[in-house]
């Protein structure tokens, strides 16, 4: 939740998800890159803000050796943080062309009257990539 934590430094959401949100992902993608076929639990554990006993515990539930490429995502969808929280809930949700309001309140953790109401204001029943900077841009964080 250490990404939750600091929203009172954005000016609204749209601003904490390209500074915390995108920037954690990017990072992310740039490690698994980089990586070698073994990943070490400490650099997973940090890339991923969760403790290395966490990481341990959920190797030892997935049956894991070895953390690669592929084991990583399963780790990230397991742990505990905002950023694996919202993995996990984008993949529940199947990573669709377009969002409903109910999806979008769910994988970022918003209130879904908030999402609605914004909706409403611009016109949009579903939400497409693209629009959810826009949606994202009318939440105030306070």
């Amino acid at each position: 939740m250490a990404l939750i934590q600091s929203f009172i430094y954005f000016e609204d959401y749209l601003d904490f998800y390209r500074q915390r949100v995108c920037s954690t992902l990017s990072e992310i993608d740039i490690f698994i890159k980089s990586s070698e076929d073994e990943m070490d639990v400490f650099d997973v554990a940090e890339c991923l803000n969760i403790s290395v006993d966490e990481v341990h515990r959920i190797m030892d539930l997935k049956n894991m050796e070895i953390i690669n490429k592929s084991s990583f995502f399963e780790i990230m969808e397991e742990g505990s943080s905002y950023i694996c929280g919202l993995y996990k809930r984008e993949k529940e949700c199947g990573s669709p062309f377009f969002y409903t309001k109910e999806q979008v309140a769910y994988i970022y953790e918003l209130n879904v009257e908030t999402i609605s109401e914004i909706c409403s204001d611009l016109g949009i029943d579903k939400i497409t990539q693209s629009a959810l900077s826009l949606v994202f841009s009318k939440i105030a964080l306070c």
